[in-house]
This record gives structure tokens, sequence and C-alpha cells, in this order.
């Protein structure tokens, strides 16, 4: 149904494969029975799409796996499902399974785990103990023994709400860590509504109606076919690159509040709900482009779009505008790649102009090894046309989606983005601040609010400093004793990525990459961004000695 996430080794000299571990385990592995039968034929999913962690000394690798597909409706894979949703330590020489967590049981959120395991050492009972760290979506910070995978602090189990879904089953608790607090918020009521003239008194009268009508039962509220408050939501709590730590104990997670008000879909006759791409486009577009693309006399015709532009330069006009169409600062970065996505997949048999042009070669050099994908069949893609059947001999199950991400961004009130030190020698937080600022809100003299989106990372020194870019396209250097701000760097375009840290000569510098366009967040309030922003990557040094 999708591409498994199963884990493998190579050899960095010769390219043979050394081992692979199955996230969806085969028959006689272990959790086998966490999975219905043969769910290993049609799960996808359950993959390490963020980054691992390695303990070169003890030679342990450790996987933070993410959700099942379908991410938000699991009917077909009733149980546990692991190793989905876990951190998994494995002998990296090996693939052996030392210890595993799992931190949500039947992912039906997207809670899926993908910042770095963070590697430190802290005092527990007297006694040095080497820790593994790791942030999840879901706002916690989950931190084990790195050898034996025992939690630091009990983690409950917790009754949470049960799925009003026709043959959902979901998974009657869920793991509370006690220690240390969350990062990012877990509730969202009407009096977290954004108070501020960002938002209309019309649109926040209509989000309020909308939210009394929503199902909001907390952080496990299961998504139905009803409004539902999805928090921190699958593009909230820490993502990629969000986590750093120091030797001592102290860890660093950026959390990002961005809650969601979503529902499933139920197929359309004939075939499957509209991809949340296609139903942005549907919602924004249409008027301009046509609902097939093929344009109107208001807009050009996007069948042949890219023969024109690529994926990003799609994003940067959806964010920024050109020419004749306006820009669409309300649009989240999810919400433009995901309708980048629609736009720059070609339907199935390929044509229309989208997706075609010559094929991509690749320069000459041993091939260890290759293979084909499986197509999808005839009237298939990703939302459209036919949906794919189960194996021979699997119950035949709906194919429920939702309908979009559903993205509140600054409907809810700030901090969007916060940055947090803890102390896991106590298990608690030393300080947390905003990270970034929203040219909205700046103005009015509010600051530290953080972003609604940001997809940049940070790096700890020894020297007392960690810089973190913010999704308002500065570079910030803080006290990590304080969490003051003591350097700023305005960049001009959105940062993307991690930044890297170096030396040569002695002198220190800091390199971060920017995309050449304008976050939402930076946009000034007149919505004119400047032109000419920079684009590649830019370097900061420390003044010679």
């Amino acid at each position: 149904m999708s591409p498994p996430g199963d884990l493998r080794a190579y050899d960095v000299v010769t390219g043979a494969l050394v081992w692979q571990f199955h996230t969806v385990p085969h028959p006689g592995e272990f959790g086998y029975e966490t999975w219905p039968k043969d769910a290993w034929k049609y799960i996808g999913g359950t993959n390490t799409w963020g980054e691992i962690t390695v303990d070169a000394k003890r030679g342990i690798a450790y996987f933070p796996t993410g959700s099942p597909t379908y991410d938000y409706y699991g009917a077909d894979r009733i149980g546990a499902d692991l190793f989905s949703d876990c951190i998994l330590a494995l002998d990296a020489r090996t693939g052996k399974r030392l210890w595993h967590f799992q931190t949500v049981h039947h992912d039906l959120w997207d809670f899926d785990n993908n910042a770095a395991p963070q590697l430190t050492r802290i005092k527990s009972g007297g006694k040095d103990v080497d820790v593994v760290a790791m942030a999840g979506k879901t706002g916690f910070l989950y931190v084990f023994d790195r050898v034996t995978g025992a939690p630091i602090w009990p983690i409950e189990e917790r009754p949470v709400p049960r799925s009003e879904v026709s043959g959902e089953q979901s998974w009657p608790t869920q793991p509370y860590p006690t220690k240390p607090p969350p990062f990012s918020r877990q509730t969202f009521t009407a009096d977290d509504i954004n108070p501020y003239p960002i938002v209309t008194d019309e649109a926040r009268d209509a989000f309020r109606k909308r939210l009394a009508g929503a199902r909001n039962l907390g952080l496990f509220t299961p998504i139905s076919f009803v409004d539902t408050v999805h928090l921190p939501g699958s593009n909230g709590g820490a993502l990629f690159g969000f986590t750093a730590a120091e030797p001592s104990g102290q860890v660093y997670v950026i959390g990002q509040n961005d809650a969601g008000v979503l529902k499933l879909l139920e197929p359309k006759p004939g075939g499957a709900a509209a991809s949340p791409g296609r139903a942005i486009y549907l919602r924004e577009c249409q008027v301009c482009h046509g609902a097939d693309l093929g344009g109107t006399p208001a807009g050009p015709t996007l069948l042949t779009l890219t023969d024109r532009v690529d994926a990003a330069g799609i994003r940067t006009t959806i964010a920024n505008g050109k020419g004749r169409m306006p820009a669409f600062p309300h649009l989240t970065d999810v919400d433009i790649d995901a309708v980048a996505t629609y736009l720059t997949t070609p339907p199935p048999g390929g044509g229309r102009g989208r997706g075609t042009g010559p094929a991509r070669t690749f320069p000459p050099g041993p091939v260890v090894a290759s293979g084909g994908v499986q197509t999808r069949p005839a009237g298939g893609g990703r939302g459209r046309g036919a949906v794919r059947p189960y194996p021979q001999g699997v119950e035949q199950r709906p194919q429920y989606v939702i309908d979009a991400y559903g993205l509140i961004g600054t409907m809810m009130k700030p901090p969007f983005t916060s940055l947090t030190k803890y102390d896991l020698n106590t298990g608690t937080m030393t300080w947390q601040v905003g990270l970034g600022d929203h040219a909205g809100l700046a103005v009015l003299g509010i600051t530290g609010t953080g972003t609604t989106q940001m997809r940049s990372s940070l790096i700890v020194t020894a020297g007392g400093l960690l810089f973190a870019p913010g999704g308002d396209s500065k570079v910030r250097a803080f006290d990590t004793d304080t969490g003051k701000v003591v350097w700023t760097a305005a960049l001009g375009g959105a940062i993307r990525g991690a930044p890297a840290m170096y030396e040569i000569d002695g002198r220190q510098y800091l390199l971060v990459a920017a995309s050449g366009d304008m976050p939402e967040a930076a946009v000034p309030p007149n919505g004119v961004a400047p032109a000419d922003l920079p684009k590649g990557y830019v370097a900061f040094a420390l003044p010679k000695k």
C-alpha cells in the first residue's frame, strides 16, 4: 500500500547490505503479534524519516520511528503496532534489537518521532548515568538509560478517549512521562484564541463557533468525521533538527504550538477522497486556474506548469505572489508544500505536462544494485482515482483520509514557537523563551512570540552560547544560562535546514542555509517583501583574534 520503513545498514566500501530490520515485523519476529496477520505485506511508514543518533563507544544506534500509514485511520492495523512511534535501540553492527520504547500506541495522529535522540550524562541516585533523551511531536521529552532503556522517571499509561469511527479500535491508554514537564501546549480552548489584531474579529468569531462544535478531548483525541482539535499537531511539538544537548545533562528543544482542526473524509464513489494538496487547491486556486488546472480568463493553465517552474519556484510564488497573482500569506508552509506536491505529481499515465521532461541521468560509476518501484494501479495516486486494493487474502477496508492538515496558524495566541532548556539531573525546565518574532505582532511591540512554522535547527557550544535561527529569518545567539538573546543577525530570506559550525585557522564560523523566499512571519504589515533575498549559504564568523 506504501513503501515499508525498514532500517538498513550498508558497508560504506562495497555498498553491500549488512543488515535489515523490519519495523513492521514478519512472522516469527518480535512484535509480529502487535499487528493483524500479514500486516507487513501492506502497511508502510514506520520509518526513520528524521535523524538517527549513534553511541559510537557502545555501538548503539538510536532510531526515532514514525507512524504507520495511513497516519490518521488504522482499522487495517488493529493493535499496538510495533515498531511504529518508538525510540528503537539497535546494535549498529548487527541490527539486533537491544531495547525499544513506544511513545504512541496505534498512532492515529501522525505523532511520529523524527528529532535526533540526544546523548548526555546525568546524576541520578548519586550515580553517573548515560542517558538518551528524545523529544516527540506530543510535546513530551522522553528520557531513558542509554544501555537498558529503563525510563529515568516513571512513564505512566493513562486512559485516553476512544475512537468513534466504525471499525477503528484505538488503544485505550497512552504513555505520559511524569518528568520532565512538556515543552509544547497539549490543550486548546476558546481562551487560547489569539486576541491580537493580526486576526480579524470576523475570523475570530467564526473560528470560535467552529471550535465550539469540534471534538476536543485533549492530546489524544482520535480524529473522526467531525471537526477534531489536533494538538500539538502533526506539525507541532519537536520536528527534525529541533534538539541539542550538552554533556552535563542539559538538553535544548524547539517546540512548535501548531494546532489543527481536521476531520476524516469518506472515499468518493469509485475513488478515494481528495488529497490535502488538491483540497487546498480547490479552496484557494481554482477560481483563477480552474478545477481541472486548465486555466480560466483570470489565470493561465497549470497543466504545463512543470515545464516552466520547479517545486521551489511554485512555493515561492504562492508565498510571495508574482505578476497578477497575489501572495497567500495565510497559508502555512505545510499547506504550500501540499499544493506544490499536488501540482508537480503527474497523474496516472503521465501527460498533462506535469512531471514530464528529459529523464534524469546519473554519473558513471559502479552500480551496487538496481530495481524498479511498484507502481500504483491505473487511476491511482495520492488520494486521486481508484484506491489501491489490499493484498489477496487480506480483508478489504475503507481507506479514509483527512480533509486537510487544518492548521490554524496565528489563530492560536502566541507563543507559536518556543525554545526550552531542560536540566535532566533534576528533570526540570530551566527556562523557556519564544524563538523569533512575528512581524505583525512586533510592530505592536509584542516580541518573543515565535512563528507558526519554521524549518531550521540549533547548535549549542561549549562557550555558553546557543545558536538558533528562527522562522522570522533572523539568527540569534542565546545565553545558555539565562535564555537571553546576546546577538542577532537578520538574514532577510527564510532559513532552512540545520546550521553548521566549524573552525579554520582558529577562527570559528557559523553557516546557515537561505532558501531565497520570505517566510510569512517576516513579511512586513504592508505585505511588500524585499527583492533579491539571499539564496544559498551565508557564513558568519567570530572576529579575528
